[in-house]
């Protein structure tokens, strides 16, 4: 399991809106990004964005009874 956190900067937006921070989980890196930008939008919604500056970390999750 794969868990990403996105740090972004909206640049256009002001105030409390210009640094935000989404994350997700999934059984790919393509599926978690997807959930943290999809958890990162979320947050401004109702906002004109057309500029994000980014940062991804992708972690991996090992989950309770799982043995390796």
């Amino acid at each position: 399991m794969k868990q990403a956190f996105v740090e972004a900067m909206f640049p256009d937006l002001r105030g409390g809106n210009i640094y935000k921070t989404g994350r997700g989980r999934g059984g790919t890196s393509r599926v978690a990004i997807a959930r943290a930008f999809g958890d990162l939008l979320k947050q401004v919604s109702k906002k004109r964005v057309t500029a994000i500056k980014a940062t991804i970390s992708i972690t991996e999750v090992i989950e309770e009874g799982q043995c390796e």
